[in-house]
């Protein structure tokens, strides 16, 4: 559960680069991924899911037999007391290589994030993909890993085919 909640504060086509979005998506996603950045560094976990798919965040909530606020809420306090000890080292995002896409509803990005935390004494680092979707001409992000792969394609149908860079 820890891994997935790390997992969760960390996010068809032809694959483009950011150049193919237009200038308000670059701006809407610079903004939003400096507001997460922040948010993640100084622990607000509210902050951190109020950038998440919200169908997304639905979907789990369904799952979990809650409705959304209370299964948020959860979420809040799972990570309060799982990750007291967090300390981040550096954590950001690669925006000179974001891989923009497509699909027949909406603009999709991947964009490389890294990490450099401590967690209970332990020495964390790694990179991955943050996947970022225009939902209804907002943009939200969700960190790409295998736990909400299938989540998120359930949740948006239109992502089902798209595949990280390799």
């Amino acid at each position: 559960m820890k891994k997935l909640l790390l997992s969760l504060l960390l996010s068809i086509t032809t694959f483009s680069t950011m150049a193919n979005l237009s200038s308000n998506d670059k701006h809407l996603i610079e903004k939003q991924l400096g507001y997460l950045e922040q948010s993640f560094q100084q622990k607000q976990w509210n902050s951190v899911l109020n950038v998440a798919p919200p169908r997304l965040l639905e979907r789990m909530a369904s799952q979990a037999g809650m409705d959304v606020n209370t299964f948020k809420l959860s979420l809040m306090n799972l990570a309060t007391s799982s990750v007291k000890s967090l300390r981040t080292n550096s954590y950001g995002y690669d925006l000179t290589k974001v891989i923009s896409g497509k699909t027949s509803v909406r603009d999709y990005a991947f964009i490389p994030a890294y990490y450099d935390v401590n967690i209970n004494g332990k020495q964390k680092q790694g990179k991955a993909y943050l996947l970022g979707i225009e939902d209804n001409k907002q943009w939200y992000f969700i960190h790409w890993d295998n736990q909400f792969k299938d989540a998120m394609k359930n949740a948006y149908p239109d992502l089902a085919h798209i595949q990280e860079p390799k």
